[in-house]
This record gives C-alpha cells, structure tokens and sequence, in this order.
C-alpha cells in the first residue's frame, strides 16, 4: 500500500469515528451543541491550517485526520 492510499484510509476512518462520536454526542448533549462544537473545531483547524509553513507534511497530515 503506498502513502496516499494509507492516508486515504486514515482519513476515512477518521470520518466514520467522528460520525459515531457526534452521534453520541447529539444523544447526550443535543443536536445545537454538537454541531456548535463541530463548528469551532472546524474552524479552529482552517485557521490553524492556514499559518503553517509547507514543509511540516507530518503536521498537516495529522491536522486533516
């Protein structure tokens, strides 16, 4: 398996974890407040993304996952 396939994959079960995981948290906590805290996340990694240098592949790899 080569890298961009391996980091596909990653990615991927990234998504189905972080599915289940607002699953229960829209159970537990409510629908607004998850998607409120999914909001921030989402936006904090954009604006954490955008003020890396290019060479910090590892970096941006586990930014994305």
């Amino acid at each position: 398996m080569d890298l961009a396939s391996f980091i596909t994959l990653i990615v991927f079960l990234a998504g189905a974890v972080g599915s289940v995981a607002a699953g229960y948290g829209a159970e537990r906590f409510g629908r607004t407040a998850t998607t409120i805290l999914a909001m921030i996340v989402s936006g904090g990694s954009a604006l954490f993304i955008g003020f890396l240098p290019m060479d910090w592949q590892v970096v941006l790899i586990v930014a994305i996952v």
